[in-house]
């Protein structure tokens, strides 16, 4: 915000502020109490010092209501110098420890906000005695409830006044609403609502005596110490929240980067500068089979690596403990260092993180972050780098894989041109669409069609046709049985079949809907590796005898490497879901194994998961074994009823079939819940057109409870890696929530523990028993959270039990 515009309104506040000041200060002015001015100077900059920041520019606290408790008490003047002078204490304080000690920073900023502390003080405090307010007030009458609202609107409307034209003349209209909507919220609750404590603590400081206010000064810097935390609690824990989607829509990004190394540092660099604003990146990859990085790949062209001449030092420092790496600086002093450093000698905070990209035990590469501020780098950061790096690293190598593949394809170019055009494609469907457009534009046949064998079925479905009628029966989704027609014999018995006039061979089948009516003869080929067959190749001419045995030849080895195409397709698709399930369970990983408290455990699993795996919501269900029970624990996605009806009950296995026959099987799929009697009429009524999955949680051979995953308008087909991915994300789950139960188990056995050694300790410092049944009654009710506690002793004379003490009665 140093603008000279700025400037000169910085300039023109100052001048007012403390001309204001020194003008108050010359005339008839009731006498200050500088010993109360010093004190409140102090509890002033503390209560400042005890501060958060949302924008860089403001401090949110509850300095405030010290600096207006201090105006009640010492008047305008009194309160314009203990704001003024804690204020810029506070900033020279604060530029001090940052080292900013030379420019206008030091001296401007300070005297600014002096300045504006001063002007609201005295235009405050000013209208606060002309509505009729008293100074050093020792009650709270109704009478001073008008005096005190103006002062409070004012100085609060005044503050957030002065700062806005600052930012309105440094930035213009935009960064003024900016800065309003980012700070109004927080303005509103930590600066203007806890305004009226002020009078009561001004009131507290006329009635109290030394000690007393002592004790108010010390409650009160408590105080903006909490209000410190919780803020700064929950500001760690929206960071948190940021990143993990961050993190998603990195993984998800990877996935349409087409496997490009060039888009893959791109988005590597844009997604690392948003969870890391401040600083600079390089990455440098490694060369196939080779032994040092090859080529820096920077985010912009004309930038120079400052990287490169360090890689000697690097790559033993990573070969030695493959994983990343928090250092002080860049240079080659601190990597002399590092590698001479302990592991548990590691910083906490630095200015450099160095990332290795690890995929199979394999370095592709290694990704550096600089600090562009002095130990701003933390090992959060570094986590959090890790996991972009790692599913970088995961990609990286399924480009090149698929890379390695595409010289393979390359290699079969010295075959025939239609050979040629099969192997050069990837995209499996658009592979075979080509190859039969191939086939019919360049043999002239009347019809050509693919048909795949379904992996795990025993049906092959129509996948590519020629022509129109292709078209046509590519929308209307055909398929048979194997078995069933040419087709299907082809594919049951993986042997080639020409059928010469198809109205003599029993096998034929009529197309049905009447699109191919023209056909008289018929060869189908199998699509096979080694002994699997994957499809049939079906060729279709409309002359008795159209095909023969030169046509067999040819269409043999088109088959073949249709065969190798539809294999290196599957494999290639196969690679990317394994890349996909390897990156998926890495996030799950990272995510967890930082939370220890089931609730956070439970919340982030339903959170993550769904968009992970491709589906709209989560339910997770815990076994309660004592009470051979499962439990609704947490959701999320789910409507408002159904989320209402999982945390409301509790289901027996009877009531629950679905989660009693989860215990026997790996993942149970429901293609419609409204079709299903497994799930209560409750939760089915809840979630109708939908599909779902339930996966069993399951850890250490018992059983955690159960995840329920739904998606909108029924249950697509699963491939294998995604019921893979499924399961193990079920699995860490189910670790994780059974370390978070056995941490709380701990934690309360610890709590139970501790509690019986105080008692025993009290117990054992009485002597009287009445006393002694007294503290026994008072600490149950208290630990044990009950209401009532009573003790009955033994009465040996009259044989009866009888009432000795009791506590939590009324007393009657």
């Amino acid at each position: 915000m140093y603008t000279w515009r700025a400037l000169l309104y910085r300039l023109l506040v100052i001048a007012a502020g403390w001309g204001w000041l020194l003008w108050t200060f010359l005339h008839p002015h009731d006498s200050l109490s500088w010993e109360t001015v010093g004190i409140f100077v102090v509890l002033s900059w503390l209560v400042k010092r005890a501060g958060f920041r949302i924008i860089a520019e403001v401090t949110h606290s509850l300095v405030n209501v010290v600096d207006v408790g201090a105006l009640l008490l010492l008047g305008p003047l009194g309160g314009a110098i203990v704001g003024s002078l804690s204020s810029m204490l506070h900033l020279q304080f604060s530029l001090l420890r940052r080292g900013s000690w030379r420019g206008h920073e030091f001296f401007d900023l300070p005297l600014f906000d002096g300045a504006v502390k001063m002007i609201l003080a005295l235009a405050g405090g000013t209208f606060y005695l002309q509505a009729g307010g008293i100074l050093a007030p020792t009650m709270l009458s109704v009478d001073m409830l008008l005096p005190l609202t103006i002062l409070y609107l004012s100085w609060f409307s005044l503050d957030h006044l002065l700062w806005s034209w600052l930012f309105l003349i440094s930035g213009g209209v935009e960064k003024a609403r900016e800065f309003i909507v980012r700070i109004s919220t927080v303005s509103l609750v930590i600066e203007l609502a806890p305004l009226p404590f002020s009078i009561a603590f001004a009131v507290a400081w006329m009635l109290f005596d030394p000690l007393l206010r002592l004790l108010l000064l010390t409650a009160t810097v408590i105080v903006a110490l909490v209000v410190r935390g919780f803020a700064l609690a929950l500001r760690r824990a929206e960071e948190r929240v940021s990143t993990v989607s961050l993190l998603n829509k990195f993984g998800q990004a990877l996935v349409l980067a087409q496997l490009d190394e060039r888009k893959l540092a791109d988005l590597l660099y844009e997604y690392a500068a948003a969870l890391l604003p401040n600083a600079r990146f390089e990455l440098l990859l490694m060369e196939e089979g080779a032994d040092m990085p090859c080529c820096a790949i920077m985010p912009k062209a004309e930038m120079v690596s400052r990287v490169e001449t360090l890689v000697p030092m690097l790559l033993p420092l990573l070969q030695e403990r493959p994983h990343g790496r928090l250092l002080s600086t860049l240079a080659e002093e601190t990597l002399v260092r590092e590698m001479q450093r302990a592991q548990h000698e590691r910083p906490v905070r630095g200015g450099a993180l160095i990332m290795p990209l690890m995929a199979n035990d394999e370095l592709l590469g290694i990704f550096v972050a600089e600090s562009l501020i002095p130990n701003a780098l933390t090992l959060d950061d570094g986590r959090s780098l890790s996991v972009l790096a790692t599913q970088a690293a995961v990609v990286l190598q399924n480009a090149r894989q698929f890379n390695r593949e595409q010289r393979h394809v390359r290699q079969l170019q010295a075959l025939a041109e239609v050979g040629r055009m099969v192997a050069s494609v990837i995209k499996l469907d658009d592979l075979l669409w080509q190859v039969v457009d191939l086939l019919q534009d360049t043999f002239g046949y009347y019809h050509v069609q693919i048909y795949l064998v379904e992996p795990g079925s025993d049906e092959v479905s129509y996948r590519s046709g020629s022509g129109v009628a292709g078209r046509e029966l590519a929308q209307r989704k055909m398929s048979l049985r194997v078995g069933e027609g040419i087709i299907g014999w082809v594919a049951e018995r993986g042997a080639l079949l020409l059928v010469r006039d198809v109205s003599q061979d029993p096998r034929y089948l009529p197309n049905r809907f009447r699109l191919l009516s023209d056909t008289r003869s018929e060869v189908a080929l199998p699509l096979k590796i080694e002994e699997r067959v994957l499809g049939v190749l079906d060729v279709q001419s409309d002359q008795v005898n159209g095909l023969d045995t030169e046509d067999l030849l040819t269409l043999s080895t088109l088959a073949d490497q249709i065969a190798i195409a539809i294999e290196d397709a599957r494999l290639y698709v196969a690679q990317r879901e394994a890349a996909w399930v390897t990156t998926g369970l890495l996030q799950i990983a990272e995510v967890l194994n930082p939370l220890f408290e089931l609730p956070a455990v439970l919340d982030t699993i339903t959170r993550i998961v769904p968009p992970l795996v491709g589906m709209d919501a989560a339910a997770i269900y815990l076994w309660r074994s004592e009470d051979q029970l499962f439990e609704g624990t947490a959701s999320y996605g789910l409507a408002l009823e159904a989320a209402t009806a999982l945390r409301n009950h509790r289901f027996g296995p009877d009531s629950f079939e679905l989660l009693q026959g989860i215990r026997d099987q790996q993942l149970v799929l429901i293609d419609r819940v409204e079709h299903s009697s497994r799930l209560p009429i409750l939760l089915r009524d809840s979630v109708t057109q939908m599909g779902l999955i339930a996966a069993p949680l399951q850890a250490q051979g018992s059983l955690v409870g159960v995840m329920l995953l739904t998606v909108r308008q029924g249950l697509p087909p699963l491939s294998n890696r995604r019921k893979t991915l499924i399961a193990g994300v079920a699995q860490q789950a189910a670790v994780a929530i059974q370390a978070a139960t056995l941490y709380a188990a701990q934690q309360e056995e610890a709590a139970i523990t501790s509690d019986l050694l105080q008692v025993a300790e009290m117990v054992a410092s009485r002597s009287e028993l009445q006393e002694i049944l007294e503290l026994v009654t008072r600490l149950t009710v208290t630990l044990a959270s009950v209401e009532h506690c009573v003790v009955y002793l033994w009465h040996e004379g009259k044989q009866l039990l009888l009432p000795a003490e009791a506590h939590g009665f009324p007393p009657q």
